[in-house]
């Protein structure tokens, strides 16, 4: 008999259970562990028999089994303790420096190769920046007008007002600026910036002595001759001569910046876009003549007694308007809590020149269009050209960190535009006497249509203070 059916009956007897060829099949009860049975039983293969290679017969519960054979219980099939199923789980995500996270691979698909690191920079921390400045500007002087106004006494004569310049001072105006980062790397952003100043003005007079005769010369378009044209004479004409020159200048831009470098040290950056600048300026020159004792004046053909006040405007307004691209640098260096900036960028463009002329003579009750260097038939009206130009600007600051976010810079600006129409340029001296309302050939047409339209012919510029604040946030 098999030694193994041997060892069953006697652990099923020693535990008390009925044994019949007939008995229902129990479960054997695990009564020794399988490191107490003899070799031969614990490990098939090791002792007296050779170890089970074939299954062996198997019958319904209850049935004999040949050769006499009781049936056995079946012992219960324990399985062996299994490993917990960790489930796989993604990495960690951990953070990137341009502040993005990567994660693993999802469970069940095929691993992506990793992302490589981004090849770009990182620029300034901040997300925005934004300044408001004062500014103090001194215009180049504008002329007068080439015409000059001559006094004549009896020591000589001499020019009093023409070839002259016109000193403007120190215009205050206002500045402020804007922008943002538009990537995570703070490498490209977009920004606006402008300014404005007030209206500067200069005059000039000379009133006429009991003595002195004062003139306005010219050159007579119909003799091609100079001549003289009486503001006031001793026992006759009375008179005064003003001129009044105005200017005022501002501007915007719209840019992006690219961020080529920056450093704990130092930031650099590329700027690029579009710029707007407007310079108007107006020129206004008026005579005031009244006859006295015999004296009389002329005005549309009549004749106007003594005591009768006589005004000759003319007025020239020139406004410069540049559009065009933009290219620039600005660099800053830092030294702890101070700094340096410097900002060079030029402007290339079209500059639409827009000259505006008009006059009027006129007593009490009476005005004609045309005053003497303003004329209708002549210069008089609007005209506008556009010329090509170019725009340079330089700023340099120096400026300290308040806070981190907050920085106050005094500095200088220089600007210059090489090409536009100023007032006193416009200005056609050569005359044609039958145009000019108070001339004794007024109304006959004839002759040259004089004086002409003049546009262009002179530069600008622009320097002065700034003083800054400015948020970064």
């Amino acid at each position: 008999m098999d030694t193994r059916i041997i060892a069953l009956l006697v652990i099923a007897l020693a535990s008390g259970t009925p044994v019949s060829g007939t008995a229902e099949p129990t479960e054997l009860p695990d009564l020794l562990p399988p490191a107490t049975l003899p070799p031969d039983l614990s490990q098939p293969g090791q002792g007296g028999d050779p170890p089970i290679s074939a299954p062996r017969p198997t019958a319904s519960p209850g049935t004999d089994i040949p050769n006499g054979s009781v049936q056995v219980p079946k012992p219960a099939t324990v399985s062996p303790p299994q490993a917990q199923q960790i489930p796989p789980t993604s990495p960690t995500p951990q953070p990137e420096p341009d502040g993005k996270t990567r994660v693993g691979p999802i469970p069940g698909t095929s691993p992506k190769p990793p992302t490589p690191p981004p090849k770009d920079h990182f620029g300034p921390p901040d997300d925005y920046w934004g300044a408001i400045g004062f500014l103090s500007y001194r215009f180049k002087s504008a002329p007068l007008g080439p015409a000059g106004v001559m006094e004549t006494d009896p020591s000589g004569s001499r020019t009093l007002i023409g070839n002259r310049n016109a000193d403007f001072g120190w215009a205050s105006g206002l500045t402020l600026t804007g922008g943002f980062w538009v990537n995570d790397q703070h490498t490209f952003g977009v920004g606006l910036s402008g300014f404005l100043t007030g209206q500067q003005s200069s005059s000039a007079e000379v009133v006429a002595g009991p003595n002195q005769t004062l003139t306005r010369s010219f050159v007579n378009a119909l003799t091609n001759e100079p001549g003289q044209f009486y503001i006031a004479t001793p026992g006759f004409l009375a008179g005064a001569y003003r001129v009044d020159s105005t200017a005022r200048l501002d501007g915007a831009d719209a840019y992006v910046v690219r961020n080529l470098a920056h450093e704990q040290r130092f930031t650099i950056d590329l700027l690029a876009g579009f710029r707007y600048l407007d310079l108007e300026e107006t020129l206004r020159m008026t005579q005031s003549t009244t006859p006295v004792g015999d004296g009389f004046i002329l005005l549309g053909g009549n004749s106007y007694p003594a005591g009768t006040p006589l005004t000759i405007t003319d007025r020239f307004l020139t406004r410069n308007q540049f559009y065009g691209g933009e290219l620039g640098l600005s660099g800053e260096w830092r030294y702890g809590p101070a700094c340096f900036m410097l900002t060079p960028k030029v402007g290339f463009g079209t500059v639409h020149e827009t000259v505006q002329v008009s006059g009027e003579s006129q007593v009490p009750g009476v005005t004609i269009p045309g005053g003497f260097f303003a004329l209708p038939g002549g210069n008089a009206g609007r005209n506008g050209e556009n010329r090509f130009n170019l725009l340079t600007e330089v700023r340099a600051e120096i400026g300290v960190y308040l806070t981190s976010h907050a920085r106050l810079a005094v500095g200088y600006d220089f600007l210059y535009l090489n090409d536009v129409a100023r007032p006193a340029n416009q200005i056609d001296t050569v005359v044609n006497p039958r145009l000019v309302p108070t001339s004794r050939a007024f109304g006959t047409l004839s002759g040259v249509a004089s004086p002409v339209p003049i546009a262009g012919g002179a530069d600008f510029l622009a320097h002065g203070i700034r003083v800054s604040l400015e948020f970064r946030y």
